[in-house]
């Protein structure tokens, strides 16, 4: 196996276990960067890829915008878009980027990537987009809330109030996200190969479980 997908609660370490496993195999870490590369390819500004991106995704916006409606099988479990030219990709305007545009990039940079191979893919649907690749290991790491507000309480120096209301913001939004773009719910175990809590495994307990799991 030389692709892996990363599922992660907010505070779960999982964001640390995906560099840890980077770092180990060499393989290349994509999170936040698939934004730049969506919008690159989309030849939009980071800023427009960016307001569909699962840590922020507003289902109330999505739907105003009206493509939900206008369209919804394109929205179905797997949507699978297939662009043999990347010239299919980048032609449209600006004015013309929307969720369907984002959904569809997004797609096809992960099946690119998983194409390429030796990478880590921090969610944003991989989990389903990739689900038939032989060459895939898909990860959920999560951990107690209350586990999870202390370390984001000490990790951002916020309160723990705070780091409850960012917790429960950014969860919301990824859940929001996927069962938007693949009408699946986020937290389901038969999504993954593998299911890692935090709370009492560590992190380099928790990648060596994986690594043994790529021999």
């Amino acid at each position: 196996m030389n692709i892996i997908t990363i599922s992660r609660e907010m505070g779960s370490g999982g964001t640390v276990l995906g560099r840890l496993l980077a770092r180990k195999l060499g393989f290349a870490l994509i999170d936040k960067e698939l934004i730049l590369r969506a919008a690159q390819k989309a030849r939009v500004s980071e800023r427009i890829v960016g307001r569909y991106d699962q840590e922020v995704f507003n289902k109330a916006y999505a739907v105003l915008e009206g493509i939900f409606a206008a369209n919804p099988p394109f929205f179905a479990p797997l949507a699978l878009v297939h662009f043999p030219q990347d010239e299919r990709i980048s032609s449209r305007s600006v004015s013309s980027f929307n969720q369907e545009r984002y959904l569809a990039v997004t797609q096809y940079l992960l099946r690119h990537l998983a194409r390429r191979g030796n990478v880590i893919v921090m969610g944003r649907g991989s989990q389903l987009v990739l689900a038939g690749h032989k060459k895939a290991l898909h990860l959920r790491v999560i951990a107690p809330f209350g586990i999870r507000v202390k370390r984001v309480s000490r990790c951002q120096g916020i309160s723990e109030d705070e780091a409850k209301r960012l917790i429960r913001r950014r969860d919301q939004a990824c859940a929001r996200y996927f069962k938007h773009f693949y009408r699946r719910d986020w937290s389901d175990p038969l999504l993954y190969d593998l299911v890692i809590n935090t709370e009492r495994l560590s992190l380099s307990s928790a990648g060596a479980m994986v690594l043994s799991r790529l021999e």
